[in-house]
């Protein structure tokens, strides 16, 4: 049964981080965060003894007293290298939090620091229902905290203010935690009222609990005057209008509920006490239903699953609809230990059956994420982490692409050089920059980027037929479904030209880009949105070298088969659930951030 129960702020890794927050800070909270901190790394009972001994002191005495505690040589070895593991992601935090970074930033130190905690390490090793819970939630964690240092000043955006702003968030109300991707979610039944599924619709919907009095409620008389009576509000009516009017509220909402269903839909309530809504469907002429009465077996045992029967039940339905099968057949194993029982039977079939085919959706990036690094792929687009790319790059790139946007959508007569140097200023936002300090650096090569298109402009006059044009296509035998955006598209003759901008150092020969690729078959397909015209030459356009700014390739027909069978060798990685890691310490690795604490490869033994 899919039932999102978790609560945000009770998912372990949101209280291991925010318990290091408020430890750093020695805010009102950091007693009891660094009890949290102590807890887990050296248990419980050794943590209470040690809170006791010193409790009237501050948390600046216990950290003195547990390096103390440290270096004293009957302190056992392994306790002491925890404790000092503690006290030096401490003093490291600290030192970050004099360099007065935001409250992003922050948040990834404080990650960076909980690699060797056993959360961090069982999440590395492990992919079951909590780890992945607990990605889903770093990734929630991550976006937040950077999210609220993108839209606040420098002043405004440190990681005290973000504390006050998750206080004032979790005293509002405890939302519920974010929920790991379930790639086949039709496998899960959806619990929900009658009025949350208004505007759904459900190959099968069950109406449990349908009797008089429940379904239509009977009106209700408040037993303590908190309010006018009904009637009351109802001038010039009787209260067997009132009753009535209720009544027929009651049949409109009984009227959506079965109209949710697509093919099948069961009506469970008992024999005496029958709603009037399932009598008036039973006396319909034609019948619109078939009634069955359920005889219970008087041998039948009521038996009622333990606890822990109910707890492992609930992990097989989430391990099995997240196509998990390794870890259901672990859990299954562990229900024939709890029961005592005969074992068993879990369906063996290859993970690429019908039954795990569900359309997937990707992209150009999420494809290359999964070529670069499956384990990449997984975190980035299943689990839901963000990457700490810088926020001024990503801030650049987008400043950059919106000005050739409404550069090339201007008349063509308005198109010259302090134009596109005006757009440029407009769209440039300095406090996305100021806590890097490299606003001015960006601002000018913004400036150097943008003179140098310019005189490529001026003397490749293009004829533009759109910008940033989505596309959608799928490719049916693989149940696969690719979407992007195209930077630019100019005619060509009856062809269309694709244009990428890149603003990056890195370049690549457009021959060899999986994205240009792609753009080329979505035009093969007549799948961009409000163009069409055949695939012609595709250019990657490098804004940092205006001297030799392009790389161009026109795709042929075989080569453009040779990168869909490409895209099938991804898809079966995936469907098979296939997310090793790929270590290349001079490759994808040297950038990727995951390897800081996430990535079972750049373990320490």
């Amino acid at each position: 049964v899919d039932l999102h129960v978790e609560k945000f702020f009770r998912v372990p890794m949101v209280k291991n981080v925010l318990a290091w927050a408020h430890f750093i800070l020695n805010d009102h909270t950091s007693q009891q965060s660094l009890f949290r901190i102590l807890s887990q790394a050296v248990g419980d009972g050794w943590t209470e003894h040690f809170f006791r001994t010193t409790s009237q002191a501050s948390v600046e005495e216990k950290v003195v007293r547990l390096a103390e505690i440290a270096n004293e040589s009957d302190t056992d070895s392994i306790r002491s290298e925890q404790i000092i593991q503690i006290l030096n992601s401490h003093s490291s935090l600290l030192k970050d939090l004099g360099k007065k970074l935001p409250a992003g930033e922050m948040v990834w130190a404080i990650m960076k620091e909980l690699k060797q905690t056993k959360l961090m390490t069982a999440m590395r090793r492990n992919y079951r229902y909590r780890e992945r819970l607990n990605l889903a939630n770093m990734g929630e964690l991550l976006n937040m905290a950077e999210q609220f240092a993108n839209t606040r000043s420098n002043e405004k955006s440190s990681l005290s203010d973000w504390l006050s702003f998750m206080d004032a968030m979790r005293i509002a109300g405890d939302p519920n935690a974010a929920q790991p991707e379930l790639p086949k979610k039709n496998v899960a039944v959806q619990l929900m009222t009658a009025h949350q599924s208004k505007g759904l619709q459900f190959p099968i919907v069950i109406l449990p609990f349908i009797r008089q009095n429940t379904f239509p409620m009977s009106l209700k008389r408040h037993t303590v005057i908190d309010r006018l009576p009904a009637e009351w509000m109802k001038w010039g009516q009787s209260v067997e209008n009132v009753r009535d009017a209720h009544f027929q509220e009651e049949r409109r909402v009984f009227y959506v509920a079965c109209t949710r269903a697509e093919n099948r839909l069961y009506i469970f309530g008992p024999k005496k006490s029958q709603s009037d809504f399932t009598k008036e469907l039973e006396n319909l002429n034609p019948p619109v239903m078939e009634k069955r009465i359920m005889a219970k077996d008087k041998n039948e045992k009521n038996e009622r699953l333990s606890e822990t029967q109910q707890r492992l039940m609930a992990e097989l339905n989430r391990e099995i609809t997240a196509s998990q099968y390794g870890n259901a057949r672990d859990i299954l194993a562990r229900m024939v230990t709890a029961e005592s029982a005969g074992t068993p039977t879990v369906d063996e079939r290859d993970d690429t059956s019908e039954a795990s085919r569900d359309l997937l959706t990707l992209s150009a990036t999420s494809i290359k994420d999964y070529q670069d690094c499956p384990y990449k792929y997984r975190l980035k687009h299943r689990d839901g982490v963000p990457e700490q790319k810088s926020k001024a790059t990503m801030e650049f790139g987008n400043i950059m692409h919106v000005t050739l946007r409404d550069f090339h959508s201007l008349p063509v007569e308005e198109q010259t050089e302090e134009k596109l140097t005006e757009l440029f200023q407009s769209h440039w936002r300095e406090d996305s920059f100021e806590y890097r300090q490299r606003a001015e650096e960006f601002f000018l090569q913004g400036e150097e980027q943008l003179e140098g298109y310019f005189r490529h402009f001026r003397e490749n006059p293009p004829d533009v037929a759109g910008c940033e044009k989505r596309f959608t296509f799928d490719i049916d035998h693989l149940a696969v479904r690719i979407k992007g955006q195209i930077d630019r598209l100019d005619r060509d003759g009856d062809r269309l030209r694709v244009v990428d901008y890149k603003t990056g150092k890195s370049r690549e020969e457009a021959k060899k880009n999986l994205q240009m690729a792609l753009y080329s078959e979505a035009l093969r397909r007549d799948a961009v949105d409000d163009l069409s015209g055949e695939p012609g030459e595709t250019v990657l356009h490098y804004l940092r070298y205006p001297d030799e700014p392009l790389s161009s390739h026109t795709f042929s027909s075989e080569e453009l088969e040779t990168y869909l069978e490409k895209i099938k060798d991804v898809v079966g990685g995936i469907r098979k659930q296939q997310f090793e890691p790929k270590p290349n310490e001079y490759g994808v690795c040297k950038w990727c951030d995951f390897k800081e604490f996430l990535c079972p490869a750049w373990e320490e033994e």
